[in-house]
């Protein structure tokens, strides 16, 4: 998979490049012993998002589906996978407050429900203060990913959010 801009900044594969870093090993090594956090927060260039929501939603909605990895895929799409917000575009506050309704439902197919918030340096204060709850009171099993490309994030959901830089 290629991902424009990537050959323009000399960054090379963000795939393989996620992959072999220390924040990747860190959420994975946790995944693999059954440690799920309730919010990551994913901080880096716009560029690494897609490769880094693509391998820990795979990591995190097909569970121990060992034998069928691609389990409720179809395309980029999942069931049990929000994305809230839009490349560059963050959430508004009313998606913001469908979001803890949406985590606390059964999951579809996977064991846990992920909720993306995109673009969350560029949230609104009511928008970032609607998304508290879900971090103070989080749905058994839902989960969040926050991705930013600067480190713009509520203190309150920075302390209770798993940061990977």
């Amino acid at each position: 998979m290629s991902f424009p801009g990537a050959a323009e900044k000399n960054y090379g594969d963000p795939l393989d490049l996620i992959r072999e870093s220390r924040a990747w090993e860190e959420i994975s090594a946790a995944l693999e012993r059954k440690v799920v956090p309730q919010s990551v927060a994913f901080f880096a260039p716009a560029l690494f998002h897609p490769p880094f929501l693509q391998l820990y939603a795979h990591s995190l909605l097909d569970g121990e589906e060992a034998n069928n990895p691609q389990k409720g895929w179809s395309g980029d799409h999942h069931p049990d996978l929000v994305i809230a917000g839009s490349p560059g575009s963050p959430p508004g506050i009313e998606e913001c407050r469908g979001l803890p309704g949406s985590l606390s439902s059964m999951p579809v197919c996977a064991p846990f429900r992920l909720a993306v918030i995109q673009a969350a340096d560029k949230l609104s204060l009511p928008a970032a203060n609607s998304l508290l709850k879900i971090t103070e009171e989080p749905p058994p099993r839902g989960r969040l990913l926050l991705l930013l490309e600067e480190d713009l994030l509520l203190a309150t959901l920075r302390s209770r959010s798993w940061c990977l830089r």
